[in-house]
């Protein structure tokens, strides 16, 4: 579900569903994300997501927030993404546990 708030702002609900047809387990991942255009080669994501499973009963195993920072670096192929992000995991009692993640994307094929 895409909603394109302004020339600017889109608004994404996120439902996945992953199914494991070894074990039978189902995990669900749910939220809003927020996407800002800043110029044709930069843009943030704004995020808010709450994974759950049914394995060995049915509860939510993490809440989190993230901020996504993405640019082009190379033509319209080669971005890299920094996302700092708060996880509330359930092995840890929901305690807050900060992360920060890097990453490269390479589009390969037509565009």
């Amino acid at each position: 579900f895409d909603k394109k708030i302004s020339r600017k702002w889109m608004f994404r609900l996120v439902n996945n569903i992953f199914w494991n047809d070894q074990d039978y387990s189902v995990e669900l991942t749910n939220g809003p994300s927020w996407f800002q255009t800043i110029n044709e080669k930069m843009g943030l994501s704004y995020n808010l997501r709450v994974n759950s499973s049914n394995t060995p009963s049915f509860a939510v195993n993490n809440y989190s927030a993230s901020i996504g920072f993405r640019q082009l670096l190379y033509k319209k192929w080669f971005f890299w993404t920094i996302s700092p992000a708060i996880n509330f995991p359930r092995e840890n009692n929901f305690y807050r546990t900060p992360s920060l993640t890097l990453r490269f994307d390479a589009i390969l094929g037509s565009i």
